[in-house]
This record gives C-alpha cells, structure tokens and sequence, in this order.
C-alpha cells in the first residue's frame, strides 16, 4: 500500500467494531477485500474479537475495483462469501474467508469511504517468517475462568493417563500447561456480567514440541480441559483463541474463532471452593479417565447440557436440559456396551428379520379386529407401527443397569415419570414448588454419575450445596 493509506489505517475511526461491544483484542491493516468469484477491492480494516466471542471486521473501501464490487451487491445485498487477505500493522499476514456482510454503508463524500462491516467463524494470522521458524510455545485464551484467592496468580496442570503417575504424553514428549489470571481480570468479569457475555480471563500456556508442527491435538486437548475445568467450577469455559510463540518469543500465528455465548451464570461449584489447587487436582487426575470415557458417553456433550441446566432461568426448560444430559449419557452408555446395544431386547437385525416381528403383528391386528371392529385400515396400521418398539428396553431399566454398572446407589427414580411428560409435552404441567424437588434429585444424580465416570474420589458439592464424598 501506499504510505498515505497506511497513514489512513493508523488514524482511521473505525466505529461499528466499537459499537457492537468491548473488544478482547484487535488488529488493524491493510489488503483487499472482496468476492472469490468477483472484483475485490484495496481496503484499510480492523479485525476484533469482542468480548462475546464473536469476530467482526470493519473494512474502509479505498480503492480498486470499489465501483464494480458496490454493482455486485446491490443485485445481492446479502452474501456469506467475502474474503479478506492483507497484512496487519504489526506484520502479519491475515486471511478470513467465508465472511458475511450484515452492513453496508455508501460513500456520501470524498472525506468518507464506503465501509463494509463483515462478520466470520474464524481468523487465521500468521508471520511471513514463521514458516523459518521453529515454534517454542502455544497460548490459548480461556474465557469465563476465575480461581478464588487474592493470592493466586497461576497454576500447573498435568494430565495423566489413567491411574499412573507419568504425565500424560502426546506423540513427542510431555504436556505441562500453565494456567495464568490475566491482568484485572475480576474488573473485566464485572464488565462483562454487566453485558452478560463472556470474557478472556485467563491465559493457558504450554510448551510446543510436535516435529510436524500439527496443532490439532493440542485444541482437542484444551477442549479436554476446558470442559473438565467448566464442570468442576460449575459453569462454561472455553477458549476463544490459540497463539503460537516462536524461539524468540514472537507471535509466529494465531487463530481467533467466533464463540458468541452469553454470559455463563455461575453455578454451584461441584469441587469445593474451585481454589487453584482444587482445579489442578482434579483436572490432573480426571483428564486421563475423561479421554478413556468421552467417547463411550459422549461426554463432551452430556456435560454441556448438564452446565445449560443449571445456568437457565425457564422452569421447563432447566428440566428439560437435565434430562437430556441423562438421555445422553444413557444412550451413548447402552450404545456401546461390551455386550451390544443394551436398547434393544433381542439384537436389532434379528428381531426384525425373523418370522416373530410378522408374527406379532398379525396376531396383534386380529386381536384389534376383534376387539374394536369400527378400526380403519389406517387406524390398524398406525397401532402396527408401534409393534418394533416392543424390542426396546425401557429407559428406567437403562438408567439402573448404567447405574449397576458405575457402582451408583441411587433408588429415588421419580423424575423419570416427569422427563416422560415434559419430552412429550414440552412443558412439566405442574408448579415450580412441586417439581423442584425432582430436579435437584436429577441434577444430584448426576453429579455422581460425571465423578463416578471420572474415577474421582474425595469431597464434592452437591446441587443442595451439601459436602458429599464420593469413593
């Protein structure tokens, strides 16, 4: 570019990206913008992360193909398919394909540039160097993560695998990862539950030691974390962006994904207090069970609907939340039991191949005939459908044999008569004071069920806020 236009990117007043909330982060520059199949045009932009997790990009229209680009849009005001690629300020190459365009505004002067406003799922910046370069250290910034204690400042995690005590290893050597507090982190919390969004507070580090620089095992192994650390303290984290730190202790690329979500509100702390000891003991010990165990109960999601249900402020629908986190534990548990799929009585293929399906159908539409001999033929047929389903193990009988399984005393079933109604009407028909009782039984329920998974033993908090101990 030209030095006048970055002298424009410097000082340029970029408005929507402030209007639409606080930012985490943010980077100016120059490039083109436009569209894969059409003209694109020179371009000073700034790039934010808001404090919500979404990404928007402003970008001032300053040259090029600007008149041929505008022709396109007024005939398709709306596409999902603008690219940008340039360079930031501070000398990185950024790229962001697939964005879409919620705002246009026209140049109505020479003082004033055509702007266009994008939004998009993920950015991707990267050194021009860094390929020279050999990466020394990856950072992934947590949002919504606070350890109680004026005195914490930081705390190491180790995962292990299993029950040994050998840090738990990837492919090319061990993983300690650091947690840190960012800088007036309980300033930026109290902004935020204002907005009642999510924050970055918190930095992990680690150190970066894979030979064919892949960084996919890495963010799955955040997600681990991140999703232990969220059922511990009670409430959502998650990270919002990863940065790779070369040799020399420079930004050699980074990812920023868009994670819009609201404000998480806190709920009870499953483990004590959630000091920085409390996390790091649990998540240590938990990690290596939770990678064994996410698969066979779709962990990942279970535990997302359990924290939705305690953080959601509609009656019928915290219920509903808790009992989907159940169906899904359940459901992922009969799946894949050693033994088959423990929904079905009879294996599937079996009962539906053999003459004792048709069997049962023909005797069961006589008995109809003659019992109700007003039935239509659709009338017959709609009861005919429901003949497979008889091959199915009820849920109640699925939830004791899971709970058999994980060594879980648990006798009060009575909220399985509610999921009942509130899955098939989608409301629970009766008051708050009737019903609560039931939840907090559910919710208590599983408790047990995610630290029982996780092989955790010692004292927990329950959804009464009772000291429990789990062994």
């Amino acid at each position: 570019m030209q030095s006048e236009d970055l002298q424009y990117t410097s000082s340029a007043e970029f408005e929507w990206a402030e209007g639409f909330g606080a930012s985490v982060q943010e980077f100016r520059g120059e490039g083109q913008v436009g569209l894969p199949d059409g003209p694109m045009a020179t371009c000073a932009f700034a790039c934010a992360q808001l404090a919500d997790g979404r990404i928007v990009i402003e970008c001032h229209l300053l040259g090029g193909a600007v008149l041929e680009l505008l022709a396109i849009l007024i005939n398709e005001p709306v596409r999902t398919d603008w690219r940008l690629e340039g360079h930031t300020l501070d000398g990185l190459d950024i790229l962001i394909e697939e964005a879409s365009s919620p705002k246009l505004e026209l140049s109505m002067g020479q003082n004033k540039p055509t702007r266009v406003l994008l939004q998009c799922n993920e950015v991707n910046l990267i050194r021009p160097a860094a390929a020279r370069v050999t990466p020394a250290q990856l950072s992934y910034g947590l949002a919504n993560l606070e350890f109680l204690g004026d005195e914490v400042t930081e705390f190491e995690i180790e995962g292990r695998r299993g029950w040994s005590r050998d840090t738990f290893r990837f492919h090319a050597g061990s993983r300690q990862i650091i947690v840190r507090q960012v800088r007036d982190y309980r300033q930026v919390v109290a902004q935020m539950k204002d907005r009642r969004s999510l924050a970055t507070t918190a930095e992990a580090s680690l150190q970066f030691t894979s030979s064919r620089g892949e960084l996919g095992p890495y963010h799955d192994m955040m997600d681990a974390v991140c999703t232990l650390l969220s059922l511990a303290k009670g409430s959502k984290v998650r990270w919002l962006y990863s940065k790779v730190i070369d040799q020399d202790g420079e930004l050699a690329s980074m990812r920023i994904l868009s994670k819009p979500s609201r404000f998480w509100v806190p709920g009870v702390a499953l483990i004590g207090g959630v000091t920085a000891k409390q996390l790091k003991e649990f998540v240590g010990n938990s990690y290596g069970p939770y990678l064994e165990e996410q698969e066979r109960f779709n962990l990942p999601v279970a535990i997302g609907y359990y924290l939705a249900s305690k953080s959601e402020m509609e009656w019928n629908t915290t219920f509903l939340l808790a009992c989907i986190a159940l169906e899904t534990l359940v459901g992922n548990f009969a799946q894949h039991a050693l033994q088959g799929d423990l929904r079905y009585i009879v294996p599937r293929e079996d009962f539906g191949e053999r003459s004792a399906l048709a069997s049962l159908k023909n005797s069961l539409k006589e008995a109809l005939r003659q019992a109700y001999p007003g039935l239509s033929d659709d009338q017959v047929d709609d009861a005919l459908v429901k003949v497979p389903e008889l091959n199915y193990r009820s849920f109640r009988r699925l939830v004791k044999r899971m709970l058999n399984e994980l060594g879980i005393e648990h006798d009060d079933l009575q909220f399985i008569e509610l999921r009942g109604t509130v899955v098939h009407t989608g409301t629970l028909g009766r008051s708050f004071s009737e019903t609560f009782g039931h939840y907090s039984n559910l919710i208590c329920l599983l408790d047990k069920i995610f630290l029982r998974i996780l092989r955790y033993e010692g004292e927990y908090l329950d959804f009464s806020e009772q000291l429990s101990l789990i062994e």
